[in-house]
């Protein structure tokens, strides 16, 4: 019996021994193995990190990727505006299509204060065949390869009571719609145009900046994602890249002469520092020339984001969070209600008519 027990306590010895080696084996092999997957992470992380911020220094390389012109296509708005000084000072002539009266302000503007051409076109003259055709060789004579949609960007939402039988409401409203035809026709045209050209770019900017409107922007923001979906069947050819800015600060604050509490005069009071620090304010709900700034730090990198570095880099530490964390879920009795009739007056709900 002594003799089987060290016989035993001999193999098992051995079997320890040898099974000692490979674990030494294995464990150089796992910790080898991390240690290149943690590289990985961290190359990919870092390298992600770079490409994100080096369009800081790249943005006028990227642009003129993409050639010398460019085209926006929306009504007079702050990111408009703002985005064609800077589309200007970065070296590239524009085609403006706009629905306001016919003006040579911005012709001798960007000529005087950026040396750039720009070519307007209003929306309202895109009705005959011989308009579009015009256009159309508009965008093949300078061989546009970008084009930035702002027809989603709002600065005061138009308020109409569709309910009135009047013939005054009716006309604006007629006026409104076949406006807004106008300018989806431009971005069809465009559109058409971009999927024949290789490497081509379209941006849209998705923002409704009028306070206390949230019934309006969601409106905007599904408005922007029907139109999404409906061209991009025919287009896949173009890179889509959207901008869904969270809250940028109003340039006209909008009062209320009854009182003192309207969003607007809060906005401003706010701004003004009382409440919080204003430049603390400042960063976090930025004016529109600083949002463009940050949009075109972002344009050709990404295919969607807030387009202001601070609103990404907080989303993305959102993401993190799990789906059941309090903060993502509400109690029945404080979801969403059926919208009033106060949301009748909107512009995007038709009458029953």
């Amino acid at each position: 019996m002594a003799l089987v027990v060290d016989r035993a306590e001999l193999l098992i010895n051995e079997v320890c021994r040898f099974c000692g080696k490979w674990r030494d084996f294995f464990a150089i092999i796992g910790v080898g193995v991390s240690t290149y997957c943690l590289y990985c992470a961290i190359k990919n992380s870092v390298c992600s990190i770079w490409e994100h911020f080096s369009g800081v220094f790249t943005v006028k390389r990227r642009l003129e990727k993409y050639g010398s012109h460019a085209v926006v296509i929306g009504p007079a708005s702050a990111i408009r505006n703002e985005l064609m000084k800077k589309l200007s000072d970065n070296g590239l002539h524009l085609i403006l299509v706009h629905d306001e009266p016919p003006s040579d302000r911005y012709q001798t503007y960007f000529e005087f204060q950026y040396a750039r051409q720009i070519t307007t076109q209003n929306v309202q003259n895109l009705k005959t065949d011989a308009a579009v055709f015009d256009y159309r060789k508009l965008l093949s004579t300078n061989s546009i390869k970008l084009m930035f949609d702002t027809t989603c960007c709002v600065d005061q939402v138009p308020c109409m009571d569709l309910s009135s039988e009047t013939a005054l409401g009716r006309k604006k409203l007629r006026e409104w719609f076949e406006k807004d035809a106008r300018f989806r026709l431009a971005i069809l045209l465009t559109r058409q145009h971009l999927a024949s050209k290789a490497g081509s770019l379209a941006v849209t900017v998705v923002s409704c900046q009028n306070s206390g409107r949230e019934f309006f922007k969601r409106k905007i923001f599904e408005e922007s994602i029907a139109r999404l979906l409906y061209l991009s069947q025919s287009n896949r050819a173009i890179m889509d890249q959207y901008f869904l800015p969270w809250r940028l600060q109003n340039l006209v604050p909008l009062y209320d002469p009854f009182g003192d509490h309207s969003p607007g005069k809060k906005e401003a009071d706010i701004a003004q520092g009382v409440g919080l620090l204003p430049t603390l304010y400042s960063f976090w709900v930025p004016k529109p020339i600083t949002y463009v700034t940050h949009l075109l730090w972002s344009v050709g990198q990404s295919s969607i984001s807030t387009g202001y570095l601070p609103h990404t880099f907080l989303l993305w530490c959102l993401k993190w969070l799990p789906l059941s964390c309090p903060l993502w879920t509400q109690p029945k009795q404080e979801q969403e209600q059926p919208s009033t009739s106060s949301d009748n007056f909107h512009i995007w709900r038709l009458s029953e008519e």
